[in-house]
């Protein structure tokens, strides 16, 4: 069985069995990810709705070919359920041991470091490593919808790559992310487009607008401004 260490000698071989995983990683976030798997760390990734932090653990799990366990977030979901619980049974013991001294124990002292039990969310999160994710540069995201969509024309995929850059620079209530730029390309693909126009961005706007508000403040704006300069 090859090991980990063979399998991942260095960043440049991870980057390279991600790419095999559909997932285009830049140097950064491929030597985080390199440094988790071979340390044996977990490794917290942050970033805005979209930049691919989900697709990264999936392609991490698939390229050194380990489960991926997912807490999906929801709404009544409390921190205590996802990351600690209480050890009743030793808090218990301790406000008899108090009552026995003739002591009143202060919940201080009661729901303090010792008293919890921290689940595996916490215990990653109190030792993993950290990165940040930003929104990939044009260039990297004209690459990921190529690979995504690869029967879109040529040009489209730098045409929405700039375009979603140019949203993201619009006072939006959910900027969107590369997510919503495959969804966008695979859109206007179905639609048998060649490259984007105003026509165009406006046909297709709700593959990659999720909010009324937003699809408002781009009609004010002007669809063109999302295409001015496009070859």
């Amino acid at each position: 069985m090859t090991s980990l260490t063979e399998q991942l000698p260095d960043v440049a071989s991870l980057l390279n069995t991600l790419d095999a995983e559909d997932y285009l990683a830049d140097p950064p976030l491929g030597t985080a990810m390199f440094l988790a798997a071979r340390m044996g760390q977990p490794l917290l990734l942050e970033g805005e709705p979209g930049v691919g932090k989900t697709e990264a653990a999936k392609a991490l799990a698939g390229a050194i070919d380990t489960p991926l366990i997912r807490l999906q977030c929801y709404e009544g979901l409390t921190s205590a359920e996802a990351l600690y619980e209480w050890n009743y049974p030793r808090q218990l013991l301790a406000i008899r041991l108090a009552e026995a001294r003739h002591e009143t124990p202060h919940e201080a002292d009661l729901f303090g470091p010792d008293y919890l039990l921290a689940r595996p969310l916490l215990a990653a999160i109190e030792r993993c490593l950290y990165h940040w994710i930003d929104y990939p540069g044009i260039d990297r995201v004209a690459a990921i919808i190529r690979r995504r969509v690869p029967g879109a024309a040529e040009p489209l995929a730098g045409q929405v790559a700039r375009g979603v850059a140019r949203l993201r620079g619009l006072d939006l209530a959910k900027p969107p992310g590369v997510a919503e730029a495959i969804s966008w390309t695979a859109a206007l693909h179905m639609l048998g487009a060649e490259k984007l126009d105003e026509e165009t961005a406006e046909q297709t706007a709700g593959a990659v607008l999720k909010y009324a508000e937003d699809l408002q403040l781009v009609r004010e704006t002007g669809f063109g401004a999302l295409v001015t300069g496009d070859d």
